[in-house]
């Protein structure tokens, strides 16, 4: 095997890996990543050294490799402690948690989760690895821009088809063994849909390029049918990112090709207009409903950029810290505080968050002149622009949807700059690099690969992730061990509400423990997340302070607290009589919640003191009625009857039912009369309620001629059914001819079946039995 062809292979392994691995979201699988980069640039610099035909052999510094090598080195600067006065005009947020804490000491670092800033800095030093991979081999390699390319567009089409089979056939584990936690919607490789449409993005417009370069035709043909596959993929995840980064793209595409390879661009219309017609099916089926579906201007995403503006403002010069977002952004947080929000969704802020105003501006800038550089220099082949479109439409997507921080699409796009920064440019214009000595790097990287390595090992699970669910397991568990390790964790991960929250609570298992100045400083860090007051509630309630807290679990609620089973069965341990939550479930909103996850007597007992407390309740109202009808209990059965007609969104005849046989039930004839008329001018096609209308006045009133009324009524051509079968009841039920009482009950049993509830019959029945008696005619 070719030496050069080792790093081929090398390489594809990697980028598959990184995608198949759930998009390498998880922290253990970047840290396999990560790796794979520190012994990416070893095997390059090996093979650079082994085969290489110049006698001085260099490293070669890229400006990506510079630029990646300048974020890995700021991260390290946030790891570096500080003394206090410094750190409170840096980053005064901290100065402050710290200070509430207890745990300010003389020196301390900017980052807020240094574990996870150290593993980022590995991390962006490995990436730079892998560039330093692609540059040799594009280097050595005539084609091996094209070959990277090609086994990026064919590692997406196979995941396209696997996509596509889980979608047909409704698979709802991934690859048929990992089930995602949050969702059952998913393409694969990702778990998040909108990082998945980034992902095809990005490989349909790989594919479209080297569709058109290609040459030999079956070649040409099998890239064009692999083209659709990866369109088809973003636009069913109906993320608007990912939608709108198509066409970013596609513009991309369309300028550079006209600029530099056809003026007329002819082919390429065409070759779009087939696309186009190709996924008709797909966008009548996805987008036009996405599109015409209504969606809020200010909706949660733009709120919470809004917040993560107010973030970076608190962090402008120095930032927080790469990794730290998590664990800072809840006290900013203004939108719904139960969303776990890990990401700004924003790439430029994130950076500016991350790093601070000075290294972001250093970064774009540089960033800038290397693209303008590039795009300026290089010489232009189709598959080269399919590769500036791909990246265009990425970068773009990354503005709304942040997938960018994941291998599973970082990987691939730090390889499509590597193939871009390894590119001769045209004339005599040198491609910028830096040429050092190769011997020193290798055993530079070799170093940092062994401390690294090791820290990374020793580190392994102190991620916040990690150490939440440890938590979670103890605290369900009731381990001992809990305070110590709250205690542990709470100082590695000082500004995140959750572990404080836990540590407040394990305070309460020590002696002299302070477990409501904890949980009063979580509250702070997460101003409105429910979890600081449900520990609060739980511990008021341990010593004895149940009034204090059933406020303390009321605020959990209407802070977001879920109303679930185990929540509610959390209440009834505490207090059996439901009648006691209306003080934690304040308004109808969150009682209509509450009212389903109980059973029928706890539903009677707390519409009953709802109904006490003036609380309103469409369905308490339907409980309680039934409730009494079943009990005899009329007076009451009024009383509520008439409570639910007056409610403003009341629409439905049943409560009319209900008032109507109350008031027989208690002999209140004018007030039946009056309830009648009210119910039959708003319900005009009422058919239970037309016919005691009909039989009422018919024994009331010797003008009014029942049979002729209906008879005339059964003529029109609209009436329903239903209406039919009233009709003839209550013709069966005036007339004494014995005939024609045959003649209607053979009607009424032609539509009996269409009638889907008995409830008027037995509501209403007796009153038509007791009018058309002999004794009472």
């Amino acid at each position: 095997m070719p030496p050069w062809n080792i790093l081929y292979y090398w390489l594809s392994f990697w980028l598959i890996l990184s995608a198949g691995l759930i998009g390498s979201v998880h922290y253990d699988t970047q840290i396999i990543i990560s790796f794979g980069g520190l012994l990416s640039f070893i095997l390059a610099a090996y093979l650079h050294l082994r085969y290489s035909q110049r006698k001085h052999k260099h490293f070669y510094i890229t400006g990506l490799m510079l630029l990646l090598f300048f974020m890995s080195i700021w991260m390290l600067l946030q790891l570096i402690p500080l003394p206090a006065f410094l750190l409170k005009h840096t980053s005064p947020y901290l100065y402050e948690v710290l200070s509430r804490r207890g745990d300010m000491g003389s020196w301390h670092s900017i980052s807020y989760e240094k574990v996870h800033t150290f593993f980022e800095a590995v991390k962006y030093f490995a990436y730079a690895g892998y560039a330093f991979a692609v540059y040799i081999y594009c280097r050595k390699v005539s084609t091996g821009g094209r070959d990277l390319a090609r086994i990026i567009v064919f590692m997406g089409a196979a995941f396209a088809v696997a996509a596509l089979v889980h979608i047909f056939f409704g698979i709802k584990t991934m690859w048929g063994v990992y089930a995602p936690r949050d969702t059952n919607h998913f393409i694969i490789p990702f778990v998040n849909m909108n990082h998945a449409s980034g992902f095809y993005s990005l490989i349909f417009f790989l594919t479209l390029g080297l569709a058109l370069d290609e040459t030999e035709m079956r070649m040409k043909i099998f890239y064009f049918m692999l083209t659709p596959l990866s369109l088809a993929i973003t636009v069913i995840s109906q993320s608007r990112g990912g939608i709108l980064s198509l066409a970013v793209g596609t513009g991309v595409f369309f300028w550079f090709y006209r600029r530099h390879i056809s003026k007329q661009g002819g082919g390429l219309y065409a070759v779009f207009t087939v696309i186009m017609f190709a996924m008709i099916p797909v966008l009548d089926r996805f987008v036009i409903p996405f599109i015409e579906s209504s969606t809020p201007l200010r909706d949660a995403k733009f709120m919470l950029l809004n917040d993560a503006l107010s973030l970076a403002r608190n962090h402008l010069f120095a930032g927080i810290g790469k990794g730290s977002f998590i664990s800072v952004f809840p006290h900013y947080q203004q939108t719904v505080a139960s969303l776990d929000i890990h990401f700004a969704e924003n790439l430029i802020l994130q950076m500016l968050i991350d790093f601070g105003i000075v290294f972001t501006g250093i970064f774009l800038i540089s960033a800038g002149f290397m693209i303008i550089r590039t795009v300026s220099f290089i010489r232009y082949r189709i598959w080269r622009i399919g590769i500036i479109a791909a990246c265009s439409a990425l970068i773009f997507q990354n503005m709304f949807d942040f997938n960018l921080e994941f291998a599973g699409t970082g990987l691939s796009f730090i390889v499509c700059l590597g193939v871009l920064s390894s590119l001769r440019f045209t004339g005599k214009v040198r491609s910028w690099r830096l040429d050092l000595p190769l011997q020193p790097a290798l055993a530079g990287v070799l170093i940092i690969t062994i401390i690294s390595g090791s820290l990374l090992v020793v580190n392994r699970g102190k991620d916040i992730h990690s150490q939440r669910t440890k938590l979670v397991e103890l605290y369900k568990n009731k381990k001992t061990s809990l305070t110590a390790r709250s205690r542990e964790y709470s100082k590695i991960h000082p500004a995140d509400f959750y572990i404080t929250a836990v540590r407040g609570y394990a305070e309460t298992l020590v002696e002299n423990g302070k477990p409501l100045k904890w949980i009063g400083i979580a509250s702070w860090l997460s101003p409105r997340h429910h979890l600081p007051e449900i520990m609060a509630a739980r511990l008021l309630f341990n010593w004895g302070n149940k009034k204090q807290a059933r406020i303390q679990y009321k605020r959990a609620v209407v802070k977001g607290k879920r109303i679930d089973a185990t929540f509610i069965n959390e209440l009834r341990l505490r207090w059996p009589d439901v009648r006691k939550w209306l003080g934690i479930f304040p308004t109808e909103e969150y009682l209509g919640k509450v009212y389903f996850q109980l059973s029928e007597s706890e539903r009677i007992d707390l519409c009953s003191e709802m109904r006490l407390k003036g609380i309103s309740h469409e369905n308490c109202f339907k409980l309680l009625t039934y409730h009494l009808f079943q009990k005899g209990n009329w007076k009451e059965l009024s009383d509520v009857s008439l409570a639910w007609i007056a409610q403003p969104t009341y629409d439905s005849p049943m409560a009319w039912y209900f008032a109507l046989r109350s008031d027989c039930e208690l002999k209140r004839q004018q007030e039946f009369e009056m309830h009648l008329e009210k119910a039959i001018r708003v319900y005009k096609t009422d058919a239970p309620l037309i016919m005691t209308w009909i039989l009422y006045r018919h024994f009331r009133d010797p003008k009014f001629k029942a049979p002729d009324w209906i008879k005339e009524k059964l003529r029109s051509p609209t009436l329903t059914g239903v209406y039919k079968y009233y009709l003839y009841n209550a013709l069966f039920m005036i007339t004494e001819d014995k005939v024609e009482k045959i003649t209607y009950q053979t009607e009424m049993r032609t539509r009996r079946k269409l009638i889907r509830s008995a409830a008027a019959e037995n509501i209403l029945g007796p009153l038509w039995t007791k009018w058309t008696t002999p004794e009472k005619k």
